[in-house]
Parts: C-alpha cells; structure tokens; sequence
C-alpha cells in the first residue's frame, strides 16, 4: 500500500491553525488592567486641557489633578501611565502621561522625553484663573532661564531654589516645565513647600480616627487623601466620623472619600448612606449631594466603572448651552452623548429637607431648593405638594427647582408638564410665567 506523504506546507498550515485555537482561551482570559476601570483613568484619558494643580479663583486642585495624584498613589502607577501615555485621546493627556512617569518610572520617562522635545503645535492650558494656547514644547521644555532643573524624583522644587537661586524678599521667581521636573513636582505635590513631603501610615491615621481628639481626627481624615486607594482600608473609621454631625469632621470625612472615588466607585455609597439622616444638618446634605452629583458627572456610559444604584444616565441636551446650564462640564471637553445623575436622594435626606421648606425661618429654607432640583421623583414630588399648597410661601421658588429637575431628568417630564398646565393659569404671577416659559419650550 503506498502511502501520500503530506506536504511540508500543508503540516506547517495545520500546526499554525493548531497554535493559534490554542492561543484563542489564553487571548480571552487575558484580564484587563485595573486601572482602567478607575474614574481617574478615564478623566484623563479624555481631558483636553493640561490644567496646573491650582485653578480657579479659589485656587483648588481640578479633577484631573485629583485623579493624577490617585493613579500616582497606585501601586501599579507605572503600567497606569504607561498605559495612558498610549490611550489618552489628546495631547493633555499625554503629559499628564509623561508627569507620572517622572516619579512612577524615571528611566521610561527619559526615554519617551526625548520623543516629545521640540515637538510643534500647541495646547489648551490653565493656570490659575487662566486658560490659553501654550506651546507642546515649552511645556516639555521651557528655554527661559530659571526654569527649575531638580535632580531627578527625590529632588524638590525647592531644594533647587536653595542652591540656584539668590533670595528675594519678593519670593523666588522661576519657571517649570516637565523636563526639569518642575511640573511634575506641582502636579504631585511635592515642591517641598506647603504639607510635609512624608505622610503618616495609613495605620497611624486609622488610629487617629478611633482614639483620637476631635482635632486630631479631623487632621487624619484630611491626611488620608493623600494615601489615595490606600486610604480604602479605613473606610469604615471615616463613615463613623459621620456620626459626629461635627461640620469640620464631616467635611474632612467627605473629602477623603472623595479622593478615593477617583479609583472605586463604593465609597459613594458610603456617602449616600451617611446622608440618608433626617437629623443631619440642609448644610451638610448639601455638601455631600454636591459632591455625589459631582462624580456621578465624571462618570460617561464608556467608562468600566460599577455604578451604584442611585446613578441612572441621562442624555445630554444636544445644545451646549442648555446642557452647560444645567451639568456641570469642562467648557474644554467636547459634549458627551449622555452623563450620570443621581437618581433620587435618601429618605433621610427627603425628610429633613421637607422640614427645612415647612419652616420659613429654618436658615435652609432657600438652600433645600438647590438641593432638591438634583434629585429624583422623590424630590419631584415633595416639590409638587409644596407648590400646589396655596398657602406655601416659596412657590416660586419650587416651582423653579421642578424645572432644574425636569431638565436633569427626562423621565420626570411628562410628569412636570402636567403640573405646569396645572399652573398655567396660576394666581401667582411669578408661578404662572415659569409654567408657561416650560410649556412654551
């Protein structure tokens, strides 16, 4: 019997088939970084303006910032830049790449340097109160004289101050760029002015938080921002901080929550819960509903990220001006198709803020309005009840807070507009004019 041998080309297709269905499950299996999962990836995957680590008129730090300082906190900071110097969709995202990689991984960062030295084009910057065009290339490496030149990651801002320049009683005056470290150095805070360079353990603070004075624990919830994802292991010590109803403890809690949502989403619930207490103070519901409403809009449908229950998406209004009014957005980023919203607000929270509106010499009467107009149907409709009572003082005022609503909410509209045509012909001007402006929409 004779027998074909097969041809060389044929066995090398059959185990080149044969290799590649073996890799298929290896390929599938592969799991995605963490860090892209993070709402400090995404923020800076998408910005579009390499902001400074102080904007505004009150001079704090802006989200990008936050969120470049928790994947700086990351144990895995350097895969995390490394990964954003390739996926940030723009040229800002890209340099706060670079900023990371200055302290996460300084030989990388000499590398990819050199590609962006004299590169051309410009950038969309703020400093301070001040956004304009600056040049790619000043940014990577400004020619001015006195523009900081540290020795490398462990070095300070200013340290080089003290060895290179003559004291000024005006104060020392320089320029940073990223080459030099500088910038890096202001995004990470670690100029060496302002806070101590070394932080407390994390486990030092925790104990701060349970033994500690009221002073002290309002001190160590502060630091803990600081700790980043860290800082996660003591999340139950801050959520009992909340118990104290103490409004610099409350503040200082919330902030360190805050920073941590940057890298997970549960510690919003965390806040949400705190919230849900009809004995807490309008001023700190305030407080903590801002600060959820503020994230849930960092949140876009693209995003990996777990929501919590209480965040529903909402598409935006197509034009920016209407959407500008109403959501919170970058004017630098490009309008996303649809943001995140609180869904509704804890019972707690409902219940204290309708005793606030029932009393008009409560001091939160005015401010449970604003509050109200970020919720849900919930809000809806203790706003309802309070403008069709004749004899509620603040019609006005609820009547507007149901139209902030309802543009927040698009499910809520069919509801709202049976109310407005309720109010239509209201004996109240005032009450009367906004119905018709939402019904003439």
């Amino acid at each position: 019997m004779r027998v074909r041998r097969k041809s060389g080309t044929m066995r090398s297709m059959r185990s080149l088939t044969a290799l590649l269905v073996m890799a298929l499950p290896c390929a599938a299996q592969q799991p995605e970084p963490p860090h892209r999962s993070t709402i400090a990836f995404g923020v800076l995957t998408r910005c579009h303006t390499f902001k400074d680590a102080a904007v505004g008129y009150a001079g704090e730090a802006p989200p990008e910032v936050h969120a470049f300082r928790l994947l700086l906190a990351r144990d895995d900071a350097a895969a995390a830049f490394g990964d954003l110097l390739e996926r940030a969709g723009s040229d800002a995202g890209k340099l706060y790449a670079l900023c990371g990689l200055y302290y996460a991984d300084p030989p990388r960062f000499t590398i990819e340097i050199e590609k962006w030295r004299g590169r051309s084009g410009t950038i969309l910057r703020q400093v301070g109160c001040t956004g304009f065009d600056d040049s790619v290339a000043r940014c990577i490496e400004d020619p001015r004289p006195n523009t900081a030149r540290l020795r490398g990651p462990d070095d300070t801002v200013k340290g080089w101050v003290e060895r290179t320049l003559k004291p000024d009683p005006d104060g020392p005056s320089y320029y940073t760029d990223i080459f030099g470290g500088g910038i890096p150095a202001d995004l990470a805070d670690r100029t060496g002015w302002g806070r101590d360079v070394e932080l407390r353990s994390v486990d030092v603070l925790a104990g701060a938080l349970r033994d500690g004075s009221l002073e002290e624990r309002v001190k160590a919830a502060h630091e803990l921002c600081w700790h980043g994802p860290r800082a996660r292991v003591v999340q139950t010590e801050l959520v009992r901080c909340f118990e104290s109803h103490d409004p610099q403890l409350f503040r200082a809690a919330l902030l360190a929550l805050q920073s941590q949502s940057y890298w997970a989403l549960d510690s919003l619930p965390l806040i949400y819960r705190a919230l849900d207490d009809r004995r807490r103070p309008v001023e700190q519901i305030s407080e903590g509903v801002m600060m959820l409403d503020w994230f849930a809009s960092l949140v876009r449908t693209g995003d990996r990220v777990e929501r919590p229950w209480f965040l529903r998406v909402e598409k935006l209004p197509r034009d920016p001006e209407e959407a500008a009014s109403v959501f919170p957005l970058d004017d630098s980023e490009p309008l996303p198709e649809s943001i995140c919203t609180l869904d509704r607000l804890p019972g707690g929270a409902i219940q204290r803020l309708a005793a606030a509106l029932r009393d008009p010499s409560d001091p939160s009467h005015e401010s449970a309005f604003g509050v109200l107009a970020l919720g849900g149907e919930p809000s809806l409709n203790l706003l309802k009840s309070s403008v069709q009572n004749r004899s509620f003082g603040a019609r006005v005022d609820a009547a507007d807070a149901i139209v902030w609503l309802a543009r927040r909410h698009s499910k809520l509209r069919p509801t709202v507009d049976e109310i407005m045509r309720e109010l239509d012909e209201d004996e109240d001007r005032e009450v009367r004019r906004i119905a018709l402006r939402w019904l003439a929409r």
